[in-house]
Protein backbone atom coordinates (compact mmCIF):
# COMPACT_ATOMS: atom_id res chain seq x y z
CA UNK A 1 0.00 0.00 0.00
CA UNK A 2 3.05 2.57 0.74
CA UNK A 3 4.28 1.57 -2.52
CA UNK A 4 1.28 2.31 -4.48
CA UNK A 5 0.98 5.85 -2.52
CA UNK A 6 4.87 6.94 -3.03
CA UNK A 7 4.16 5.11 -6.76
CA UNK A 8 1.04 7.97 -7.10
CA UNK A 9 2.96 10.74 -5.56
CA UNK A 10 5.89 10.64 -8.00
CA UNK A 11 4.09 9.97 -10.90
CA UNK A 12 2.05 13.60 -9.49
CA UNK A 13 5.36 15.05 -9.24
CA UNK A 14 6.82 14.05 -12.41
CA UNK A 15 3.70 15.30 -14.92
CA UNK A 16 3.82 18.67 -13.04
CA UNK A 17 7.59 18.72 -13.59
CA UNK A 18 7.05 18.03 -17.46
CA UNK A 19 4.31 20.44 -17.49
CA UNK A 20 6.58 22.98 -16.22
CA UNK A 21 9.26 22.43 -18.79
CA UNK A 22 6.68 22.77 -21.52
CA UNK A 23 4.65 25.67 -19.93
CA UNK A 24 9.14 27.55 -19.50
CA UNK A 25 9.23 26.31 -22.93
CA UNK A 26 6.15 27.83 -24.12
CA UNK A 27 6.42 31.19 -22.39
CA UNK A 28 10.59 31.41 -23.62
CA UNK A 29 8.87 31.36 -27.39
CA UNK A 30 6.39 33.55 -25.98
CA UNK A 31 9.06 36.01 -24.93
CA UNK A 32 10.73 35.73 -28.05
CA UNK A 33 7.68 36.75 -30.30
CA UNK A 34 6.82 39.57 -27.76
CA UNK A 35 10.54 41.02 -28.13
CA UNK A 36 10.25 40.92 -31.68
CA UNK A 37 6.76 42.67 -31.95
CA UNK A 38 8.59 45.29 -29.51
CA UNK A 39 11.54 45.67 -31.82
CA UNK A 40 8.96 46.46 -34.80
CA UNK A 41 7.78 48.58 -33.33
CA UNK A 42 10.46 50.37 -32.24
CA UNK A 43 12.41 50.27 -35.25
CA UNK A 44 9.49 50.71 -37.64
CA UNK A 45 9.79 47.41 -39.22
CA UNK A 46 6.13 46.36 -41.02
CA UNK A 47 7.63 43.46 -42.72
CA UNK A 48 8.55 41.52 -39.79
CA UNK A 49 5.91 43.37 -37.94
CA UNK A 50 3.14 41.81 -40.44
CA UNK A 51 4.95 38.22 -40.57
CA UNK A 52 3.88 38.19 -36.99
CA UNK A 53 -0.04 37.54 -37.70
CA UNK A 54 -2.14 34.84 -39.39
CA UNK A 55 -3.01 36.07 -42.83
CA UNK A 56 -6.94 35.30 -41.92
CA UNK A 57 -8.86 38.48 -40.06
CA UNK A 58 -7.51 39.03 -36.90
CA UNK A 59 -9.63 41.67 -34.37
CA UNK A 60 -7.39 44.23 -32.55
CA UNK A 61 -8.72 46.44 -30.39
CA UNK A 62 -7.16 48.96 -27.49
CA UNK A 63 -8.02 51.05 -25.10
CA UNK A 64 -6.15 54.10 -23.73
CA UNK A 65 -6.01 55.23 -20.39
CA UNK A 66 -7.36 58.30 -19.03
CA UNK A 67 -3.60 60.49 -19.17
CA UNK A 68 -2.68 58.77 -22.11
CA UNK A 69 -5.63 60.01 -23.51
CA UNK A 70 -5.49 63.53 -22.64
CA UNK A 71 -2.18 63.65 -24.28
CA UNK A 72 -3.43 62.33 -27.51
CA UNK A 73 -6.38 64.87 -26.96
CA UNK A 74 -4.32 67.79 -26.81
CA UNK A 75 -2.92 67.10 -29.91
CA UNK A 76 -5.82 66.48 -31.49
CA UNK A 77 -9.25 66.74 -30.13
CA UNK A 78 -11.28 64.22 -31.98
CA UNK A 79 -9.23 61.26 -30.94
CA UNK A 80 -11.45 58.35 -29.52
CA UNK A 81 -10.08 56.67 -26.15
CA UNK A 82 -10.20 53.27 -27.84
CA UNK A 83 -9.99 51.93 -31.36
CA UNK A 84 -10.75 48.52 -33.08
CA UNK A 85 -9.62 47.13 -36.45
CA UNK A 86 -7.10 44.81 -37.61
CA UNK A 87 -2.95 44.65 -36.93
CA UNK A 88 -1.97 46.52 -40.29
CA UNK A 89 -4.34 50.06 -39.18
CA UNK A 90 -2.95 49.58 -35.77
CA UNK A 91 0.98 49.34 -37.14
CA UNK A 92 0.03 52.58 -39.47
CA UNK A 93 -1.14 54.21 -36.84
CA UNK A 94 2.00 53.85 -35.17
CA UNK A 95 3.82 54.07 -37.47
CA UNK A 96 2.95 57.61 -38.32
CA UNK A 97 3.52 58.82 -34.72
CA UNK A 98 6.20 60.46 -34.42
CA UNK A 99 7.11 59.31 -30.79
CA UNK A 100 10.85 58.73 -30.04
CA UNK A 101 10.53 55.16 -28.41
CA UNK A 102 7.91 52.77 -27.03
CA UNK A 103 8.30 51.56 -23.80
CA UNK A 104 6.51 48.13 -22.62
CA UNK A 105 5.99 46.97 -19.48
CA UNK A 106 3.45 44.93 -17.21
CA UNK A 107 3.78 42.11 -19.74
CA UNK A 108 1.23 39.54 -18.58
CA UNK A 109 2.00 35.82 -20.91
CA UNK A 110 -1.32 33.57 -19.56
CA UNK A 111 -0.75 29.65 -21.16
CA UNK A 112 -1.67 26.28 -20.92
CA UNK A 113 1.32 25.25 -23.62
CA UNK A 114 -1.42 25.09 -26.37
CA UNK A 115 -2.78 28.46 -26.30
CA UNK A 116 -1.84 31.86 -24.49
CA UNK A 117 -3.04 35.31 -23.72
CA UNK A 118 -0.47 38.16 -23.66
CA UNK A 119 -1.17 41.61 -22.24
CA UNK A 120 0.77 44.67 -21.36
CA UNK A 121 0.62 48.56 -21.42
CA UNK A 122 2.75 50.46 -23.06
Amino acid sequence: MKFRILLLCFSCFMCHAFSQDRQSSSQKEIKQVMKTFMNCIIHKDSNTFYSLFHDEPVVWAGVFRDATQANRLKRDSTKKDHFSGDYKSFYRSIADDASEEEKFYNIQICTDGNIASVTFDY
